[in-house]
């Protein structure tokens, strides 16, 4: 475990991000809390301490200089949050955040739920077994978040479809792509977000030798109320999808 914490030093020093000591505290229990859980639990495919902050932490904090955060406190919400990645990492990291982590698997948001109560995060970290879809029709989370996040959900255009509906007007997507998917994803976005209220704002490329790996982020503005047929059914986005 020692080594992997300096591991998270050494590579969130590297992307810029300041981590307090009850951050890096709070994630290396949570390393061990994973690395328990997926004994009986399937989260991740290797929950070796080096591995999940090289492969999913550290990732995860690379998001971080990427957020504007104003006076006050921000709220994001996390689609397919899977073992807690990137939204559980954020909101250790960044105590003026209010997470909501979603997912439609009972099993891993009774980890995360669990996770929460443990780390005492439950007063900024809200878990909610759903899909997001439905979660979009819900009329006190429409249109009420500052951000959004959605590791491997799936293409662009369904990403935004998910998420968009539940930001505030100015709001942002933040969406991590690999470059060798960005030509598509950028296609993608350029026929869907019109249809959504948004637009791509801008491409960032990520540190490759910090992250071991070749990734981008999409970030996707909100401009207006996304029309209220969105999202429709996941039937629906696979048989059309807004990208295509």
């Amino acid at each position: 475990m020692q080594k992997a914490m300096e591991l998270l030093r050494r590579q969130a020093d590297a992307l810029a991000v300041e981590l307090s000591d009850q951050s890096v505290s709070q994630i290396e229990k949570f390393i061990s809390l994973i690395a328990s859980y997926n004994e009986h639990t399937n989260l991740v495919a290797d929950s070796d301490a080096e591995v999940l902050v090289q492969n999913h932490i550290v990732d995860s904090l690379s998001l971080i200089p990427l957020i504007c955060f104003g006076a006050g406190p921000a709220s994001l919400v996390d689609i397919g949050s899977g073992a807690g990645f990137p939204g559980m990492i954020l909101a250790m990291a960044c105590p003026q955040l209010d997470v909501m982590l979603v997912d439609s698997i009972g099993k891993k948001t009774k980890f995360l739920q669990m996770v929460a109560e443990d780390l005492s995060l439950s007063e900024r970290v809200t878990v909610v077994n759903e899909r997001a879809e439905v979660l979009a029709r819900n009329r006190q989370l429409r249109e009420s978040f500052d951000l959004a996040t959605a590791r491997a959900v799936g293409p662009i255009d369904m990403v935004a479809e998910l998420a968009l509906p539940l930001l505030k007007d100015g709001g942002k997507l933040l969406a991590q792509k690999s470059q060798a998917q960005l030509e598509d994803e950028e296609r993608r976005a350029g026929k869907s977000l019109p249809k959504l209220g948004a637009e791509l704002e801008s491409v960032v490329n990520l540190d490759q030798t910090v992250l071991g790996k070749n990734l981008v982020v999409m970030t996707i503005k909100k401009l207006k109320a996304t029309a209220s047929c969105y999202p429709r059914t996941p039937a629906q986005m696979r048989k059309q999808p807004l990208g295509d």
